[in-house]
């Protein structure tokens, strides 16, 4: 899907060929057809940025409500270019709370892995399931910008917040 600046290249691209084609400019069609191939090219980058990519979700099976959890994700680039410019969005529960709504994978060899890690708070206690996650990316020109979701299933239990007995309580 183009961005905000993707669309504006395009519409540009057509009013430059509007206007070469009716003033019989050749300049001014050129013109346009480069800003569309740069639209195209950088279609072309993000749809091969994208692919290939595939993650793992490493976080406690059990933890308690209200308790910070580290949550890691293993990203492996399975396809033979680089990725670049990678966000990585997790799955979106009402009740899970993080300390940064994305991550982001600057660079990422080929058979390589990296491990962005944030933070997370169940804030009801259940069994949560985090099913996928939305790898974005906008990589070179951000013209274009394009999402796709990676599944990988992971349930944690979460057990009530302990609390601390009453001293009337401990007394008996």
């Amino acid at each position: 899907v183009p961005t905000r600046l993707g669309w504006y290249f395009v519409g540009a691209s057509s009013l430059l060929f509007a206007a070469g084609t009716y003033y019989d400019e050749s300049s001014f069609v050129l013109l346009s057809c480069v800003l569309m191939a740069l639209v195209w090219v950088n279609g072309l980058a993000v749809w091969l940025n994208v692919r290939r990519v595939e993650f793992k979700r490493q976080l406690p099976r059990e933890t308690h409500s209200g308790e910070s959890v580290d949550v890691s994700l293993l990203v492996h680039n399975a396809g033979w270019i680089p990725r670049f410019a990678l966000e990585l969005d997790d799955t979106n529960l009402s009740d899970l709370y993080r300390d940064e709504p994305t991550n982001l994978v600057m660079a990422l060899s080929p058979g390589y892995v990296q491990k962005p890690h944030y933070t997370a708070v169940f804030g009801r206690r259940g069994l949560h399931v985090l099913n996928d996650l939305l790898c974005t990316s906008a990589f070179p020109f951000g013209l274009v910008r394009m999402t796709r979701r990676l599944e990988f299933r992971t349930e944690v239990l979460v057990y009530p917040r302990p609390a601390r007995l009453s001293r009337a309580f401990e007394d008996q």
